[in-house]
């Protein structure tokens, strides 16, 4: 990395750049996915989005939404975006702990991942 004390976060506005956004951030570390732009905060495009980030880049993104229009729209989209994570990322652990009996995954890890994915290791300025 040139600005390896530089840190970005960043999103892109088309659903259709995510993966060469997410293999950009794979590339060049200092640079994590964050959020997403309010339009996109659907039912329809959220969960391929966090499904995608997270196969990607495991937890070095920030599911954060990023915007709202206005204040009334926060709500609404916190909700949806919980919601979502709750499906893809409970599901993703849900077939882990099934495939890896021999070596069980505690509630302490996953709830770790969680805090990681809501920005904790940047609020921290952790290595990844």
């Amino acid at each position: 990395e040139m600005f390896p004390d530089a840190r970005i976060w960043a999103t892109v506005l088309s659903p259709q750049n995510e993966y060469e956004f997410a293999i950009t951030c794979r590339k060049f570390g200092n640079i994590t996915p964050f959020g997403g732009w309010w339009w996109r905060n659907s039912r329809a495009l959220l969960p391929e989005i966090v499904r995608m980030r997270h196969s990607l880049l495991g937890c070095s993104w920030i599911g954060n939404n990023s915007d709202a229009r206005h204040w009334l729209q926060l709500p609404y989209k916190w909700e949806t975006t919980c919601q979502v994570f709750e499906e893809e990322i409970g599901h993703h652990y849900g077939m882990l702990r099934e495939a890896s009996k021999s070596q069980p995954i505690g509630n302490g890890e996953i709830a770790n991942d969680l805090s990681r994915l809501f920005g904790s290791h940047w609020l921290n300025r952790q290595t990844l």
